[in-house]
């Protein structure tokens, strides 16, 4: 009766884990490649007022990101404690490094981009960026594709762990 109801968790937390992890992934896809680029052609990222709707808007999509690595993190916490998983402390490592990204997006860098991004001085015709923000929007590319990594290598093993058989 036990192993029926370790079959069932299984499923159950890999399934939440790789819904998770696809949803999230997915969603910072079309952010990254398509909302963003979208707003840049359009001209809205030199308006005056976008630093205050980026804020908005990058205040909402860090909380999201923040809740599916905090679901991802607790799923794998669960099946590696139940030795679902056969690499458990990979696993945890993975989950917890996808934590930390979006915990930099959140604390770190969203503050700063919008700190540089902030029009003080209404008089001043700002439309060249400065190499600072160049630099954080490097740093938040290379956060991107490690996220994306991390999380494909995750998703393969969580994959993995669902499809073995019962024991």
């Amino acid at each position: 009766m036990r192993a029926i109801n370790f079959a069932n968790e299984r499923r159950s937390w890999a399934s939440v884990i790789l819904f998770t992890l696809g949803l999230w992934l997915g969603g910072s896809l079309v952010v990254s490649l398509i909302v963003m680029p979208t707003l840049y052609v359009a001209g809205m990222m030199a308006e005056s007022g976008f630093t205050s709707v980026g804020y908005s808007l990058f205040w909402v999509l860090n909380r999201t990101e923040l809740l599916c690595a905090s679901v991802v993190l607790t799923g794998v916490l669960v099946l590696a404690q139940n030795s679902i998983i056969h690499d458990g402390r990979r696993a945890i490592a993975l989950a917890t490094l996808l934590l930390t990204i979006p915990l930099l997006y959140t604390y770190i860098l969203t503050p700063e981009m919008i700190a540089l991004g902030a029009q003080l001085d209404l008089f001043s015709d700002r439309l060249s960026i400065s190499p600072t923000m160049d630099w954080l929007h490097g740093g938040y590319w290379s956060m991107e594709i490690l996220k994306f990594g991390l999380g494909l290598w995750l998703f393969r093993q969580i994959d993995q762990a669902r499809t073995l058989p019962s024991s």
